[in-house]
């Protein structure tokens, strides 16, 4: 895969992809094997793996009373930005990702598309080397799906790079520098 791109894990429902990115980004000890992040193995580099990484997770949602600001600029403080740094990349990853019209209204006002922006602002906002998005536009119509498509391929031009799991054929051929199709856990095929 290029040094900056997307690679897919690409396979039914089932397949394993969550449990590898789960495992990928700590949140799983492996029951066998190794993998690295990054050249750090995530189970003795954990801590290490957390901070060069961000996860946007399949089951995540927005906090009902909390804006897309407050999402945004919570997780880059807890990130350890300062509150001058949060506050300004809050303001312009809102923009970037066409949510700064609706960044004081709370989420649960707001439609479930831009609700997934606001968990994939929350993901981008760290402009981490490495970004794990878990089924990013599950449950989407084809405008949101499109418009979280364009936003990834913009970060990957600009930051660096993205894992990304789906079980959309379409998606994945729109998206993808490099395929993994995994069944039961296992790579069945990959390329690009």
């Amino acid at each position: 895969m290029p040094s900056s791109g997307v690679l897919t894990l690409l396979g039914r429902n089932g397949a394993g992809k969550t449990t590898l990115l789960r495992i990928a980004t700590t949140q799983l000890l492996p029951t066998e094997g190794s993998v690295s992040i990054l050249g750090v193995d995530v189970v003795s580099g954990a801590k290490r793996v957390r901070e060069i990484i961000s996860v946007m997770p399949q089951e995540g949602r927005p906090f009902p009373p909390l804006t897309p600001w407050d999402h945004v600029y919570f997780t880059l403080l807890a990130r350890g930005l300062s509150r001058v740094e949060a506050k300004s990349r809050a303001r312009r990853v809102l923009e970037d990702l066409e949510l700064d019209e609706y960044a004081h209204i709370p989420s649960d006002r707001l439609s479930g598309g831009l609700r997934q922006r606001i968990l994939l602002a929350m993901a981008l906002s760290a402009y981490a080397e490495l970004v794990f998005l878990d089924e990013p536009t599950m449950g989407l119509d084809a405008v949101n799906q499109r418009k979280i498509w364009s936003i990834v391929k913009e970060y990957c031009k600009r930051y660096g790079s993205i894992v990304l799991t789906t079980h959309s054929l379409n998606e994945a051929e729109t998206l993808s520098d490099y395929i993994v199709v995994l069944n039961r856990g296992r790579v069945v095929a990959q390329g690009t």
